[in-house]
C-alpha cells in the first residue's frame, strides 16, 4: 500500500504521515527523506528542479505538458529508483499522480482555515504570525505550480484524489482515523 499525502502548508502533512507509517509499518518519505536518497543514489542531479520543487518556467512547462505523459514520465523516473513498488507513505512530490496506477494507492489532499494554518506555522517555527503568513502563502503557491509542473492537474482539486481532509477542523488525530477508516474499507490487502 502507498498512502500519497498532498498538503497545504500548517496542515501537519509530516506528523500525519509519520503516524499513519507507524501505524502500518510502512517506510516514511518526506522532502528531506527523498531529497537525501535521491543524492545518494545519483539521481539528483537528473531532475533538479524536481526534487527542489521548483519548476523550470511556463515555456518548459508547455512544450512538456504537450509530450504524451512526459511529466509522469519524469515524475516516475525520479520517484521510482528511490521508492520503486515498495510500500510506503510519501508526502507531497506529486506522488499521487506518480503513482497513479497502483491499485493501492491512497491519495489524500489535506486543507485547512488559513488563519490557523498560519497560526499553527507561527507557533512551530517560533515566528511572529505576519511572518507565518508570508511563509504559507508562498509555500501554498510554491506547491500548487510545482503540482501543475509534475502533473499537469490542479493542486488540491478534489477529483485528483481518493479523499480531501481540512485537518483545522478535525486536528491531526481526526485524520488518521478517517484514513485508517478509508484503508478498513478498501479492498486491498493492507
Amino acid at each position: 500500500m502507498i498512502i500519497t499525502i498532498a498538503r497545504q502548508c500548517g496542515c501537519m502533512g509530516d506528523e500525519i504521515g509519520q503516524r499513519l507509517a507507524d501505524e502500518y509499518g510502512l517506510t516514511f518519505y518526506n522532502k528531506e527523506h527523498i531529497v537525501k536518497l535521491a543524492k545518494e543514489k545519483g539521481i539528483y542531479d537528473k531532475f533538479p528542479y524536481f526534487f527542489s520543487e521548483i519548476p523550470v518556467n511556463a515555456l518548459m512547462h508547455s512544450i512538456s505538458s504537450d509530450e504524451n505523459n512526459v511529466l509522469l514520465s519524469e515524475a516516475r523516473k525520479a520517484l521510482y529508483p528511490i521508492i520503486g513498488d515498495g510500500d510506503c507513505v510519501i508526502i507531497g512530490r506529486g506522488a499521487n499522480y506518480a503513482f497513479s496506477d497502483r491499485p493501492d494507492k491512497v491519495s489524500v489532499f489535506l486543507s485547512g482555515d488559513k488563519a490557523e494554518r498560519i497560526k499553527h506555522i507561527a507557533d512551530v517555527h517560533n515566528i511572529s504570525e505576519r511572518k507565518a503568513k508570508v511563509v504559507v502563502n508562498e509555500t501554498d503557491s510554491r506547491r500548487a505550480e510545482f503540482h501543475k509542473y509534475c502533473s499537469d492537474q490542479e493542486w488540491g482539486n478534489a477529483a485528483y484524489y481518493d479523499m480531501c481532509i481540512d485537518e483545522t477542523r478535525i486536528g491531526a488525530d481526526g485524520v488518521v482515523g478517517i484514513i485508517k477508516e478509508y484503508i478498513n474499507n478498501c479492498m486491498f490487502d493492507k
